[in-house]
């Protein structure tokens, strides 16, 4: 019977990340989150009581399609209440009030069935894991790291966001295991069955969000962990899944509905990605923060190959643009 990972002792374990990591090039602390990761996906998507939803963003891009290098840390997951069968709002009044509602829908499954099932296998593990809920719609899994603890980039937490105000449709069924199962090592890894957004949803999503920031005066949160999704982008622009989502307007023009329904900006308008005017390369100061970002995120060996230097990114997204606004002016 082979041997389960999570029951050795911290210093086996340890050996075995380390081994992993110098296989794959990455640091040991990503190939322990990575367990942890596909953990908490194993038990959420394990969850009777869950309804139905959709991983999405970074990390399904990277656990599931392999179409990015960046080890990406955190899950998004979309609830479906099925709300957004309906019409959306047209009005703020109508907004607010139909977010809000579908917040609390969030934080009630979260709370009564998400958490309760969590700690629950948690405790059946043997490991000491804490399992934290903001109240709302952010759950974070603390697990139990074999290596010393720091305040580097890469924490020994896993941070789980749910959302309802968006659509988990289309999506696909996918199998997500860990790098150590990747590399050959005989031992038994938490795995997962999980709805995956189709990542051409995910494309437009990170296009129009880049969209929205390109417009801003100065960066939110002082632009920390904000360049991941510059990075994406420009991995996807050599993927056949920008090819794909460029020639599906049909779904950026959904994404589009949804951002201006529930996240209007009064300093941008999302629909101008429809008609050749979008915008995903930030100009002057903001283009300096990303650049610092990158840096940062580079400097912490989140790629398992060397990513490019920040110039040749900003090329990328440059040529995607204007692919993107050709496309979308005929």
């Amino acid at each position: 019977m082979t041997e389960q990972l999570l029951v050795l002792p911290p210093r086996d374990r340890r050996d075995v990340y380390e081994a992993v990591a110098d296989y794959l090039g990455l640091p040991a602390t990503i190939i322990e989150k990575d367990v942890w990761i596909c953990w908490s996906l194993q038990t959420i998507f394990t969850n009777n009581l869950a309804l139905p939803m959709a991983f999405k963003g970074g990390t399904s891009l990277s656990k599931v399609y392999g179409a990015i290098n960046r080890f990406s840390e955190d899950i998004d997951l979309t609830l479906d209440f099925g709300e957004l069968d309906q019409q959306l709002p047209t009005s703020r009044n109508q907004r607010d009030k139909l977010s809000a509602q579908l917040r609390k829908s969030v934080a009630k499954h979260v709370v009564d069935a998400v958490v309760p099932h969590l700690c629950a296998v948690a405790s059946q593990s043997g490991q000491q894991v804490s399992i934290k809920c903001d109240g709302a719609e952010v759950v974070t899994i603390k697990y139990p790291s074999c290596f010393p603890s720091s305040d580097g980039y890469v924490s020994s937490l896993v941070k789980i966001e749910f959302g309802g105000r968006n659509r988990i449709a289309p999506s696909e069924r996918h199998i997500v295991t860990t790098y150590i199962e990747t590399a050959g090592i005989d031992l038994a890894t938490p795995s997962a069955s999980v709805n995956v957004l189709s990542p051409i949803r995910t494309f437009w999503e990170k296009v129009t969000l880049a969209h929205a920031e390109c417009a801003r005066q100065e960066w939110r949160h002082n632009g920390e962990r904000f360049a991941r999704h510059w990075s994406d982008l420009a991995a996807l622009a050599d993927h056949q899944i920008a090819v794909r989502a460029i020639a599906n307007r049909a779904v950026l023009e959904d994404v589009v509905r949804i951002k201006t329904a529930f996240w209007p900006q009064t300093f941008t308008d999302y629909k101008r990605c429809l008609v050749g005017d979008c915008r995903i390369v930030p100009a002057g100061a903001l283009l300096v923060g990303l650049s610092r970002d990158y840096a940062a995120m580079v400097s912490a060996g989140m790629f398992a190959i060397a990513p490019p230097p920040f110039e040749v990114l900003v090329d990328h997204l440059r040529k995607l643009e204007v692919r993107i606004n050709e496309a979308m002016a005929r």
